[in-house]
């Protein structure tokens, strides 16, 4: 990440620029990103309140979130449901947050059967990942194209190839190499085009050679959004086939469609308010600390000086543990994981197993 820090932090900063209204410059922008400075924080006071927002989770991706989802092997840590997988949990039904955001994996190619990642920015994270890697699954497709024609529908009074679902359409179908019929290669639509235009497009197109290759492409040639049916299997095949690794086809459906208010696919509040024990116990939320719980070794916050162990401590946690008037030993000789799970499920003893079934 040391070496990508410096890239990201360039395209977070044209991002963030915009929101900053002046308050800091570009360069000190991509200053903070990557690193703190004082001098820079304290003009950051000034600025709206959005801005800092954005800064601050900025600063969290690109330090935090961006390096955790990245260090995770997809369809081995996390993935979205494919095949069999989704096809139970939809005969199941199973929540949205599970057929619509990426899962965890307990194995290559094995999703977990119940469980979800809990934090809501790391599974923002990993379901992007999953979806560029993955690409957009039939599922999503059809879920993608219902929406844009949804959402063309309500746009009534305008011309198809005026709306916005329409023209969203385009932008998904060149941002791969594609081309939508009224349309120009790069996204225009031909009545937009000057009569020069014209001319040298209608001669480029008569020069130009069909290849073998250029009559596969002959399938990016697709119908407009408001020409095509849905339950027609061979067009959404087609569609399918052109936009399921298009990035701007996956941002659509996440923001216009799973990653929204009242989907009940991902938690969403206005503020959040998240700490860790450092913080907590650190001089940034209170001038004095008088204890810190939790397992007694030396993860303990720095301001809280090194850890200072009872003595005897370790030795009578051991004592207890290997008194057999505390705990009783059963020893298998044939044992398998499952075997042991079901046999500590169905005892009602407290049991230490001995050293050669060590797991």
């Amino acid at each position: 990440m040391k070496e990508m820090l410096p890239l990201l932090a360039d395209w977070t900063a044209i991002f963030l620029d915009p929101h900053m209204e002046g308050c800091i410059t570009e360069v000190e922008l991509r200053t903070v990103l990557q690193h703190s400075d004082a001098a820079i924080l304290q003009k950051l006071q000034a600025a709206p309140d959005v801005a800092v927002k954005l800064v601050n989770l900025s600063i969290e991706w690109l330090h935090t979130l961006l390096p955790h989802v990245l260090s995770k092997v997809h369809r081995v840590s996390y993935g979205l449901l494919t095949g069999e997988d989704l096809e139970k949990g939809r005969k199941d039904r199973a929540p949205k947050s599970r057929l619509f955001l990426a899962v965890p994996f307990i194995g290559k190619d094995r999703p977990s059967d119940q469980s979800e990642f809990s934090q809501p920015d790391v599974t923002i994270g990993f379901t992007i990942m999953a979806f560029r890697l993955n690409g957009m699954r039939n599922f999503d497709i059809k879920m993608l194209l219902r929406a844009l024609i949804d959402n063309m529908k309500l746009e009534n009074t305008i011309k198809f190839y005026r709306r916005s679902a329409c023209l969203a359409y385009v932008r998904m179908v060149v941002k791969v190499g594609g081309c939508v019929r009224g349309f120009t290669e790069d996204g225009r639509y031909l009545g937009d085009l000057t009569e020069e235009e014209k001319l040298a497009r209608q001669k480029h197109v008569q020069d130009r050679s069909i290849s073998m290759e250029q009559q596969d492409d002959a399938k990016k040639n697709l119908w407009p959004l408001e020409m095509l049916d849905l339950w027609d299997p061979e067009q959404v095949k087609v569609v399918f086939d052109v936009l399921c690794y298009s990035p701007p086809a996956v941002e659509y459906l996440l923001n216009e469609h799973i990653l929204i208010p009242n989907m009940d696919t991902i938690d969403r509040s206005p503020s959040q308010l998240t700490a860790s024990g450092q913080e907590l116990a650190g001089p940034q939320l209170f001038g004095l600390s008088l204890g810190f719980s939790g397992t007694p070794n030396e993860l303990v916050p720095k301001a809280m000086g090194k850890c200072m162990f009872a003595k005897g401590d370790d030795g009578q946690m051991m004592s207890v543990l290997t008194n057999l008037a505390v705990v009783s030993v059963h020893n298998f000789q044939t044992w398998s994981p499952s075997s042991i799970l079901d046999f500590i499920a169905e005892s009602r003893q407290i049991m230490v197993l001995s050293p050669n079934i060590m797991l």
